[in-house]
């Protein structure tokens, strides 16, 4: 039995969190037993307890917020808590972490394995090659975080996301939207910035003119209560709040993304875009980005209408044309990312991450490429 100890900082339901739960599940019955830290309340505990999975409930919530000197009893605490247990494997789930774990790696001499998924990620881990000491193996998600991520090649992993082979449940969307007064197109993730809530509202203006039976559904909330709030006000700002319906989280997808005719993913630079996983699973056509991991991933697949990142004429336009030519959009989507979900199959995935976990208990480096199975 492979003992492996995880950290993870927030706690909260976003894409690496659900990423991690696919991992915790997957190798549950491959013969490795899994000790989760991470903070209480947060949601991902719930799910967690429901696997009954071991928690230690030793990082306070929101950790980026802790000033200094209230973090040292947490670290202490997890410093122990790794001298305790004695772990074969430690996994941190946010790069962020290396800060302290690496502290307590070099002391109690644990390997670590390290997943990079962000940006923010690649750029921490690419400053400071003090943290690399003990890490057997950072994962990058994608081409665009690995190019992004500096650290020797023999440490270096690139694995795409293993997708579950359920198939959606949604109606073909060319009968869905027969007789319908609007063509509903949704944007589904945190409300940021960074995501493309605000390009996509840039956008619609010049989308309603041509098209005034468009609707936009913002499903998702902001990473804090302010953050949606100020979405809204730009909304109410720019006169458009007869055409933006705000939904708020929710965790029923089927129901959410079946009401949609068009799924849009603006984000600036996505390093991997879950979100398009979620959309072809319900077969929602999907205009996306060009950039980051997203636009890569896109690409490889042949999946999506893409236009240039950042530019909210070019995307108004790529929305304009896929509701011009909405089923033959729906068709060469749907084909495309059934090839895609193939390809991805979650058991390959979780193949890879148990060689990464296996050699770094035996203090290998592993140098694993996976970009889905071949065709």
């Amino acid at each position: 039995m492979l003992k492996v100890v995880v950290i993870e900082p927030s706690g909260l339901l976003y894409g690496s969190e659900y990423c991690l739960l696919d991992i915790l599940d997957g190798l549950s019955d491959r013969g490795v037993s899994w000790d989760v830290i991470l903070p209480q309340g947060g949601g991902f505990d719930e799910l967690l307890k429901k696997r009954r999975i071991s928690c230690q409930f030793i990082l306070p919530r929101f950790l980026h917020r802790t000033p200094s000197f209230r973090k040292v009893i947490p670290y202490l605490r997890l410093y122990l808590h790794l001298r305790h247990t004695a772990p074969d494997v430690v996994y941190v789930n946010q790069a962020g972490m290396l800060r302290i774990v690496s502290v307590a790696a070099r002391q109690l001499n644990l390997p670590v394995v390290c997943q990079v998924q962000t940006l923010e990620d690649a750029k921490l881990v690419s400053s400071r090659p003090g943290l690399h000491a003990n890490v057997q193996a950072f994962i990058c998600n994608s081409q665009f975080i690995a190019r992004q991520t500096n650290v020797d090649e023999k440490q270096k992993c690139t694995l795409y996301q293993g997708i579950s082979q359920e198939s959606g449940t949604s109606v073909r969307r060319s009968v869905s939207i027969m007789g319908k007064s609007s063509v509903r197109i949704g944007i589904l993730g945190r409300i940021a910035h960074s995501k493309g809530h605000y390009l996509l509202l840039n956008a619609a203006k010049s989308v309603i003119e041509k098209r005034p039976d468009a609707r936009f559904v913002v499903i998702g909330t902001g990473l804090t209560k302010r953050d949606t709030e100020l979405f809204s006000q730009a909304v109410l700002n720019a006169n458009l709040s007869d055409y933006f319906e705000m939904r708020g989280y929710r965790s029923d997808l089927n129901e959410e993304l079946r009401r949609l005719d068009l799924l849009t993913i603006p984000s600036l630079a996505e390093p991997l875009g879950r979100v398009l996983f979620d959309a072809a699973r319900y077969e929602v056509p999907v205009v996306a980005s060009n950039a980051g991991g997203l636009g890569e991933i896109c690409q490889h697949f042949g999946v999506a209408e893409l236009f240039e990142s950042g530019n909210p004429v070019a995307l108004a336009q790529c929305i304009l044309d896929s509701l011009q030519n909405l089923p033959k959009v729906m068709n060469d989507f749907e084909a495309a990312s059934s090839t895609m979900l193939k390809r991805l199959r979650m058991s390959s995935y979780l193949s890879c991450i148990q060689e990464i976990l296996t050699a770094a208990s035996l203090r290998t480096m592993c140098n694993v490429s996976w970009l889905g199975d071949a065709e």
